[in-house]
């Protein structure tokens, strides 16, 4: 599952990675949520996780460098 913006770059990073997934023999499922203005996001992670039965959560940096980096991604 994918949160954030509903443009074309999320589906394109999207679906390259579900290209790798299949490659590597795995069976993925995707999807794309937009962004929340009344629900905290990890309400929503933990929410999306629960429904799909998830087994792997991924989450990427939001272009954090240095300290930030390391401390929130």
């Amino acid at each position: 599952m994918f949160i954030g913006s509903d443009d074309e770059s999320s589906r394109e990073i999207i679906e390259v990675a579900m290209t790798r997934a299949v490659n590597a023999g795995l069976q993925p499922e995707s999807g794309l949520l937009g962004k929340f203005e009344t629900e905290e996001v990890a309400d929503v992670i933990l929410q999306e996780a629960k429904e799909w039965a998830a087994d792997l959560i991924v989450m990427a940096t939001h272009g954090r460098r240095g300290v930030a980096h390391m401390i929130l991604g």
